[in-house]
């Protein structure tokens, strides 16, 4: 019987420290001025601007009308990223019927699937 067919192979970075990846990158957006930049959008734009609805910029804006402080706007965005990047997986794994390539042996096992597909 031939394996079920996958029709993405997903090269994917390891799961278990993703949270920490997320952390990492939030931080860094934030420090490379993600609040000035999100205070130049609501100048040139306005308050109303759709972009400024989206994770990071939503809580940048927040920092800037005085809703939140910074740390507040870090954790929030950190939480919305983690969700959306578990959303984003499983939308993968079940639209697309996905095999996740996580490690230091993702090339030869995508290549054993590739061929095990093909016959």
């Amino acid at each position: 019987m031939r394996p079920t067919p996958w029709r993405v192979l997903e090269l994917g970075l390891n799961p278990g420290n993703l949270t920490s990846r997320i952390q990492l990158r939030t931080k860094e957006m934030y420090k490379k001025g993600l609040v000035d930049e999100t205070g130049d959008l609501i100048n040139k734009y306005g308050n109303n601007l759709q972009l400024l609805k989206t994770i990071g910029y939503g809580e940048a804006r927040s920092i800037i009308n005085g809703k939140i402080n910074y740390e507040e706007a870090l954790e929030i965005t950190i939480k919305r990223t983690c969700q959306l990047a578990k959303r984003q997986k499983t939308w993968f794994r079940n639209k697309h019927n996905s095999k996740w390539l996580n490690d230091e042996n993702a090339l030869p096992e995508a290549l054993t699937y590739i061929y095990e597909l093909l016959g």
